[in-house]
């Protein structure tokens, strides 16, 4: 039994260092939903991303245990071609890294004007700086060309992806955001606003009356090695999509909560997906624009199928039937 368990899954304990470390290439597939955490309001479905900083930076300031570590949650991949591909935590793995990129762009600003910084501030941003870096980027081919170690797939619509990687590049979001459809344009806005938020932070904790002093520079150097090594993930390895799509089921438990719309959406996608449909995102949103899918539908729905009431969540008796019919032929 014991081996059974262990070929299906095995959990594994990570550092930041461990989740980012060299060679590791994740994708966010096409049939998950877009990047949803914000640092606008004042409650948790809009502000995780607040909520993710005073997690962090008050466990940081209140431990003295150097044996103590903030565990951040679980992640569920399953290898493709090369790729961990993400079926639950995206919206935490997008997160730090947009909490790195502000890090690398906090760094890059300081050394704008660093002709007043003595030696060893000069040398502490090129060795921070390549450190964030490396957590950012993997080096690939001769020329050690860098790709960011996380790539959202497209299926159809926006392409997510080279927003991610001009955020990660401190691009501001001016011009980058001008031509966008208004559809995704909040989307958009949310990976730049929550990089610029983490360098609000920042600025407010490691500049001295907008002086970068060298006590500050030791105490960002501080913050930078416990984020690297006493932030913890479980890393949840599986065997293949179905494996992990029931490991996201149960876990799910961090960020918004998913309604069983969206765990149809996701399944339907997966299963045009693993059947070879061409741009199936675009299949779903087609069948979204036509029909008024919610979860009291599918709840509705099932009940009309099967002519009883549903015992279980909607989605759960949905893939039941699913199952029935393909089981039929």
């Amino acid at each position: 039994r014991r081996v059974l368990f262990r070929s299906i899954f095995s959990p594994e304990h990570s550092s930041l260092n461990g989740l980012f470390t060299e060679g590791i290439k994740y994708i966010i597939p096409t049939y998950q939903r877009p990047y949803s955490w914000e640092s606008i309001g004042k409650s948790d479905r809009n502000n995780q991303i607040n909520n993710m900083w005073d997690d962090f930076f008050n466990f940081y300031s209140n431990s003295n245990d150097d044996s103590q570590e903030y565990f951040f949650g679980s992640i569920v991949v399953f290898k493709k071609d090369g790729f961990s591909q993400v079926v639950d935590g995206q919206q935490r793995l997008t997160s730090l890294l947009l909490l790195f990129s502000a890090m690398k762009c906090f760094l890059v600003n300081l050394q704008k004007d660093e002709s007043g910084f003595d030696e060893s501030i000069k040398k502490f941003l090129n060795v921070a700086l390549s450190t964030f870096d490396k957590l950012l980027f993997n080096e690939e081919g001769l020329d050690l060309t860098q790709s960011l170690k996380v790539k959202i797939e497209r299926a159809s619509g926006f392409n997510f992806d080279e927003i991610l990687n001009k955020v990660i590049s401190c691009e501001d979001d001016g011009t980058v955001l001008q031509n966008i459809e208004d559809k995704y344009k909040d989307i958009a806005n949310r990976y730049f606003s929550n990089r610029d938020y983490f360098i609000k932070q920042l600025n407010i904790e490691f500049l001295d009356n907008n002086t970068f002093t060298k006590e500050k520079a030791e105490e960002l150097n501080k913050f930078g090695r416990f984020l690297r090594t006493k932030i913890s993930v479980v890393v949840i390895n599986t065997i293949n999509f179905e494996t992990a799509y029931n490991m996201f089921e149960v876990l799910n438990n961090r960020g918004l909560p998913l309604s069983a719309k969206d765990l149809f959406r996701n399944f339907i996608i997966s299963e045009f997906d693993k059947n070879k449909q061409e741009e199936p995102e675009k299949k779903w949103n087609y069948l979204e624009e036509s029909y008024e899918v919610t979860s009291d539908f599918l709840g509705r729905f099932i009940e009309s199928q099967t002519g009883y009431q549903i015992q279980k969540s909607s989605f759960n008796a949905l893939l039941d039937y699913y199952k029935s019919l393909s089981a039929i032929g």
